[in-house]
Formats: C-alpha cells, structure tokens, sequence
C-alpha cells in the first residue's frame, strides 16, 4: 500500500498516541483507509488481532494478505457469545 499525504499524517498522529497513551482511536468517516492505517500501524507491532464486526472479517484478512500481514481475526459477535 502507499499511504496518501492525509494518511501519513494521521499515521504519526497515531503513533504518537500510542506512545503517550498506549492507544488510539481513529473515527473517521467510512472509504477513508481506517483499515490500511491500522495495518500500517500495526506492521511494526506484530502479532496483531483484529476485533471487528463479523461483517468485515473477509475484508480485514484479504487486506492483510495483500499487506503481507498476518493477522488474527474475532468478531463482536463470537466475543459477545464467550467465545
């Protein structure tokens, strides 16, 4: 992926809130690149879990894929049943 000048910017936002913080919450609007942000973000802290709607599940893990990032992936609703 190549972050867009937008992204990179908020990428450091990021960083910086993880490293002061220790989290982040990223809330913007949907077709922003929420997903590749948090993969980019997430490459140099590996392994990664994703907690996501199940609904997204096929999207995060081909994101990942085509990231070269694995990933592991539980939805809201397997968590919701104790799973």
């Amino acid at each position: 992926f190549r972050l867009r000048p937008d992204q990179c910017e908020m990428l450091g936002r990021i960083e910086r809130a993880l490293g002061e913080f220790n989290g982040a919450l990223v809330v913007d609007a949907p077709g922003t690149g929420k997903t590749v942000l948090a993969l980019a973000t997430a490459r140099a802290r590996a392994p990664t879990l994703v907690v996501a709607p199940a609904t997204l599940g096929d999207q995060w893990v081909a994101m990942a894929a085509r990231a070269g990032l694995p990933i592991t992936f539980h939805s809201y609703e397997r968590l919701s049943r104790g799973e």
